[in-house]
């Protein structure tokens, strides 16, 4: 819930409709690989660290029983807040890969035409209109031989490739 912020409808739609939710989220299966991983590593705590010096442990938990308490919950979503940007960041890094590669003529800037033609072929990138483009000062007008252009720079750092958007959280692409 944490990624779709204060949107309960948007959640409940998403929750009732999973294809639409793999669809929704970019790389939904990785998204879901990464929270797997951080509950796996409390796992892993619960088994390797001496109970006497864990903070996972409790008084009568089995530290091998799949089943996780209020305080685990909390730990999980603390190591994934704490993480979550810097493994977003790849996917940050290959938008920008893709941008760069598209830019010929080594200017920061990606024809618009080739902007959104790359986005056809993609599964969810490059697809922002003209006007929002514009608003965010990531469309180039200035020159009328080459036509219009997408600054790269500041399309990657738009609200629109932030993954998370809440009023108390934010996960972007850094600068």
């Amino acid at each position: 819930h944490w990624m779709m912020s204060e949107d309960k409808d948007g959640i409940r739609i998403l929750l009732a409709n999973r294809t639409l939710l793999e669809t929704a989220f970019p790389h939904w299966e990785h998204l879901v690989g990464f929270v797997q991983g951080e509950m796996k590593a409390l796992d892993f705590k619960r088994q390797h660290v001496p109970h006497a010096a864990s903070a996972f442990a409790r008084q009568g938990h089995n530290a091998l029983a799949q089943r996780y308490s209020f305080d685990d919950a909390h730990s999980i979503i603390g190591g994934i807040t704490k993480s979550f940007a810097s493994y977003w960041e790849s996917e940050c890094a290959s938008m920008k890969e893709a941008l760069v590669a598209m830019d010929k003529s080594h200017t920061g800037r990606v024809p618009l035409s080739k902007f959104y033609s790359s986005g056809l072929d993609s599964d969810w990138r490059f697809g922002e209109s003209e006007t929002y483009l514009r608003e965010l000062g990531a469309l180039d007008e200035t020159n009328s031989w080459v036509g219009k252009q997408v600054i790269i720079t500041n399309y990657i750092q738009a609200a629109s490739n932030c993954i998370v958007s809440a009023p108390h959280y934010l996960v972007c692409c850094v600068n």
